[in-house]
């Protein structure tokens, strides 16, 4: 019986120490690195249409006239109608995350109403 216990105690001892953590409690050398060799955005004009998208909860997306697919930030709530004409101006953001999963996130600097369309063209018909 007394050898049992003994076992038992050099079992657990032996548990016990291989759960131990092998990663020393020292802060680890870090160095951030800056890339200051971003090239400047490139502004782009658009012309395309609003068009409406039912994925996701629904959100307004812009087709331009190539049948490219942007989803828009920074447009005016005034520009958000479906089938609208519109030349935008703005940079493409490439570091991003929507839930949209619609084409390239634009970042709209300006943006000029051109006219309402009744039935706007879909991406394949641009």
């Amino acid at each position: 019986m007394p050898y049992q216990q003994i076992l038992i105690l050099i079992m657990c001892t032996f548990f016990l120490y291989a759960c131990q953590s092998s990663i020393p409690d020292q802060e680890p050398n870090m160095t951030v690195v800056e890339d200051n060799n971003e090239k400047p955005q490139k502004t782009l004009t658009l012309v395309g249409y609003i068009r409406y998208q039912n994925i996701e909860g629904g959100f307004f997306g812009f087709i331009d006239s190539k049948g490219e697919a942007f989803t828009l930030i920074n447009l005016p709530k005034a520009h958000l109608v479906d089938g609208l004409m519109l030349e935008i101006k703005g940079n493409i953001i490439k570091d991003y995350a929507t839930t949209t999963q619609f084409g390239s996130v634009l970042n709209v600097s300006q943006s000029t109403v051109l006219g309402k369309d009744q039935s706007p063209p879909s991406a394949k018909e641009l």
